[in-house]
């Protein structure tokens, strides 16, 4: 019974150990960008979280940067930003596709005092 218990507890450990292995090779890219609005981060999210080795996203709309959490081992920060560039909105030095930015709403790229961020950004 010892040996079985003993068992199941490496086996326990050895699958905690390779979760934490996984979440430290996590990476985090900040993007600057163009996009402004809270209807900015609903285009946003109807995209970037399916992204193949996206994690999370988070908008800030007063610094107008998009931080990803992503897998280093399943995408590239070029091809987050070629995403991003899909929907019409430029990210980094990656223009946004110019027929996906027309039909933009105008909101979504013109800068405005207004707005704040789809969660704690710490640029306030």
């Amino acid at each position: 019974m010892k040996k079985i218990f003993l068992l199941v507890m490496l086996v326990v450990l050895g699958t905690t150990v390779t979760l934490q292995a996984q979440t430290a090779k996590d990476a985090t890219i900040k993007i600057k960008t163009n996009a402004y609005t809270a209807k900015s981060d609903e285009i946003l999210k109807e995209s970037l979280p399916f992204v193949k080795g996206v994690n999370s996203y988070e908008f800030c709309f007063h610094s107008s940067t998009i931080t990803v959490n992503y897998n280093p081992a399943k995408t590239t920060p070029e091809k987050i930003r070629a995403e991003i560039a899909k929907l019409g909105f430029d990210a980094d030095d990656v223009k946004g596709d110019e027929k996906a930015r027309a039909k933009l709403p105008k909101e979504c790229t013109t800068p405005s005092t207004k707005g704040g961020c789809s969660k704690s950004c710490g640029s306030h």
